[in-house]
């Protein structure tokens, strides 16, 4: 049997084949999670397995995991397979539910009885799927990413939306219908609901910060066009490091690069600055940090609940608005200053450090209205 199945070491036609014939097999009580394509272990997948191992022990959890990502499911004891592998047949074909936060494979599809949750990574400030007038990623043309994401979509049983500003977009950009989208919240959201000081000096500790240290985060988003060729995306930081570390000298910057980002950065030399963009779970980094700096990521949505203050730094704000994907609503409304250079970001940040009021209320009504810690218990709920 063994030798047989050596000519499917790569996903070829032939590994494609075999796959789909084991999805008309019957079903077993397996749940698949996998996130970021397999190379994270993070994420709602992530809250939705550790829900899942208290409360569904009848069912068998494992994830799926792109090969050369493996570590950190091994450090946290996390029952895995690789893919191209044997268990991807006898376990992901044969599951009753796929768990994912992002687009799979095209050949990749879920047989009957299976049910596929498709979780998403983020309420859309910038355009998504069908929405983008011009693709400007490299290897693929506007009208084959659409279609491309079209199919994709297709296989998904049900899909998360943090709100029903989302849940609108979504059935639009995504072509799916509005029916199947569940109104939850995001499970990744329970624990900023459910933390104590004690924890964010616990994690404080793991990245060898003094719990009375003050934490800025910085987590901007990938630019389409900043690339090396198809999947290799790279980021200019446009902060200067070294002023920031000369006038803050008491402050830790934590720089957190989009999960697209192939290249390492060099910011090894600075006391106090931490590249954490291989930290696997970013919410630990919100609870750790004082202050969010981003671009246009989603993730001030989700900062938003801990009633902190936000600073949108925008350097590149036309070309981006008009070239790179444009945008849902109007920026100029997000819930904190906007800036376009150093010496603004600078003030803005001496400006948080001493003095900051909360306004962001009606945000929070808006667009954290259903994350209440209890997501996860009401996807469940609904899926199984």
């Amino acid at each position: 049997m063994l030798s047989f199945l050596k000519i499917f070491i790569k996903p070829t036609t032939y590994y494609k084949i075999l796959f789909k014939i084991f999805t008309f097999l019957p079903k077993k009580k397996i749940i698949v999670f996998e996130s970021f394509g397999g190379t994270k272990y993070s994420d709602n997948p992530k809250a939705l397995y550790e829900y899942a191992k208290k409360y569904y022990s009848d069912y068998k959890l494992i994830w799926h995991v792109k090969k050369g990502y493996e570590e950190v499911f091994i450090n946290e004891g996390v029952p895995f397979f690789t893919s191209p592998s044997i268990k991807e047949f006898t376990m992901q074909a044969r599951a009753k539910v796929w768990i994912m936060n992002a687009r799979t494979p095209k050949w990749k599809k879920p047989g009957k009885g299976t049910k596929f949750l498709q979780t998403w990574h983020g309420t859309p400030l910038k355009k998504l799927g069908l929405d983008i007038k011009k693709v400007t990623m490299p290897g693929v043309t506007t009208e084959e990413y659409k279609e491309q994401f079209i199919c994709d979509t297709k296989k998904w049983t049900y899909l998360l939306a943090q709100n029903d500003y989302s849940a609108q977009i979504f059935n639009r950009a995504f072509d799916f219908p509005k029916s199947e989208i569940l109104l939850t919240g995001y499970p990744r959201n329970d624990k900023l609901f459910n933390y104590s000081e004690k924890e964010i000096s616990r994690l404080k500790a793991k990245l060898g910060i003094y719990h009375k240290k003050k934490v800025i985060l910085y987590a901007p988003t990938w630019r389409d066009e900043k690339n090396h060729g198809q999947g290799n995306y790279y980021m200019n930081l446009n902060l200067d490091l070294n002023k920031f570390s000369n006038k803050f000298k008491d402050v830790i910057l934590l720089v957190r690069a989009h999960y697209l980002i192939s290249e390492n950065l060099n910011i090894s030399s600075y006391d106090n600055i931490i590249d954490v963009s291989n930290y696997t779970d970013i919410n630990e980094l919100y609870l750790m940090s004082d202050i969010l700096i981003t671009d246009y990521s989603s993730v001030f949505f989700d900062y938003a609940i801990l009633k902190r203050p936000m600073i949108f730094y925008a350097y590149d704000f036309e070309k981006y608005k008009n070239e790179t994907r444009g945008f849902y609503f109007d920026y100029e409304n997000v819930p904190g200053p906007v800036v376009y250079n150093n010496d603004e970001l600078f003030v803005e940040i001496s400006n948080m450090l001493n003095n900051y009021v909360d306004t962001n209320v009606k945000f929070r009504q808006k667009y954290c209205y259903l994350d209440d810690g209890n997501a996860s218990k009401k996807v469940f709920e609904k899926i199984l």
